[in-house]
């Protein structure tokens, strides 16, 4: 296997100087970043059904002919200890099989007719009785027309560990593409849309703060809706510098940091929102009509309430990686922040139709145009993570994340072009006071 450094001498040559710029100039220069390393421990074997048949992981295969390898060990090696060497295998499924057979997870675990018969190769993997690492055993993933993902089971078949209790099993498998990339396919290009993305916040944000600088100089103060645009924009830079680094560690040690990727999301989504308030604090009359501090306190406590749901939906995504689920925002964790965003949609439209009959004419015909964009602002999220279930599964991650950073781009882009432009809005709300 490859001699990966340890934590402690990533963290040692990040703290130097060399080793921060080293950082910034692979995050620039980054090609194949997210090594497919996947170790953990899970119980394997037994008398109970459940520990038959467990999934491991899996992995995007690009078109070409790409390799893995899987080394197993007993956790615990003193509990229950083994008598005499026992095998357990490591069965691979192509997507086709996986999604084409719905019944699949029904099927026994084993015989002839068992899940087992369906799986495209299966690689033998022996346990030491005193705890060892088994040998290295490698195999081939070979993609001829199309890309597919190949999904990795442990199966205890052959029935050697000698009694009915599972064995708590360390793995250490590892998977890499045709040209020696160990970047799953769904993701593989996703590094450069990260680059460019990253080089065009900070370019933005350079932009943004002279205009802000110059609203300043002509107003001589700064209105709280730049405050929070600007914390916008600081956030969501900030996620994506985060995520940057969490793959220049996947490009060193294969398997990141966790922790730095679950915050680099939690910023993201706290970006959205910031932006998802300024929108509903418009509709709902903030800077067009006199608003109460009740109000102000009411749609704060409100946003803070939202942003930690968000952040516990988040968090809960990136505990596990199921079979079935080809990007963090799948399953029921998807359809929760569709329904917030949904209900926060619905506020936002009432708001809209009270600021209307409390306003006059010119707030409603603003309100007209505002309540366009802003309906294409919330629903955009839903339309995304329909639309995204149509792409085969190895397109919906990248799908998916294209889709967030252009809906939020574009959202921060033309609010500060709504704030700055001294256009119709600007005449109309608070803004213009501070002229």
């Amino acid at each position: 296997p490859i001699p990966w450094p340890t934590r402690s001498e990533l963290t040692r040559s990040a703290m130097t100087s060399q080793g921060i710029c080293r950082l910034l100039a692979t995050t620039v220069i980054l090609c194949c970043a997210d090594a497919k390393r996947s170790t953990g421990v899970m119980h394997v074997g037994g008398s109970q059904a459940e520990h038959e048949w467990r999934f491991v992981t899996k992995f995007g295969v690009a078109v070409g002919q790409g390799n893995f390898s899987a080394r197993v060990k007993i956790s615990n090696p003193d509990y229950r200890k083994l008598e005499k060497p026992a095998s357990i295998s490591l069965d691979l499924f192509s997507d086709d099989v996986w999604d084409a057979t719905p019944d699949l997870e029904s099927l026994p675990a084993c015989g002839p007719e068992g899940r087992g018969s369906r799986a495209m190769q299966s690689v033998s993997l022996t346990l030491d009785p005193d705890g060892a690492w088994s040998s290295l055993e490698t195999g081939v993933l070979k993609a001829r027309d199309r890309p597919y993902i190949v999904y990795f089971v442990f199966s205890d078949c052959l029935k050697q560990f000698g009694d009915e209790f599972p064995r708590r099993i360390q793995y250490d498998i590892q998977a890499l593409q045709h040209d020696g990339c160990q970047f799953s396919f769904e993701l593989r290009h996703m590094v450069g849309v990260n680059k460019i993305i990253l080089a065009a916040l900070v370019l933005y944000t350079a932009y943004f703060g002279y205009r802000c600088f110059c609203f300043y100089q002509s107003a001589g103060s700064f209105h709280p809706v730049l405050m929070v645009l600007s914390g916008v924009i600081v956030v969501h830079l900030m996620a994506e510098f985060f995520h940057m680094t969490c793959l220049f560690v996947y490009s060193i040690d294969g398997k990141g940091l966790k922790p730095i990727e679950m915050l680099s999301e939690v910023l993201f989504m706290l970006a959205q929102v910031l932006v998802t308030s300024l929108f509903l604090c418009i509709g709902l009359g903030y800077t067009l009509l006199e608003w109460k501090e009740n109000d102000m306190e009411t749609v704060c406590a409100l946003t803070a309430i939202i942003f930690a749901l968000h952040a516990c939906l988040v968090s809960l995504g990136h505990l596990d990686e199921p079979a079935d689920k080809h990007h963090h925002n799948e399953g029921k964790i998807g359809y929760a922040i569709m329904a917030i965003r949904v209900f926060i949609y619905c506020w936002f439209m009432w708001g809209v139709r009270k600021t209307n009959e409390a306003g006059g004419l010119r707030i409603q015909a603003f309100l007209n145009k505002f309540s366009t964009i802003g309906t294409c602002y919330f629903l955009a999220y839903p339309c995304i993570f329909a639309l995204v279930h149509l792409c085969p599964p190895y397109y919906q991650h990248p799908a998916m994340q294209l889709g967030l950073l252009t809906m939020q781009f574009t959202s921060i882009a033309w609010l500060s072009h709504l704030f700055l432009g001294r256009g119709e809005y600007f005449k109309l709300s608070t803004l213009n006071t501070s002229s």
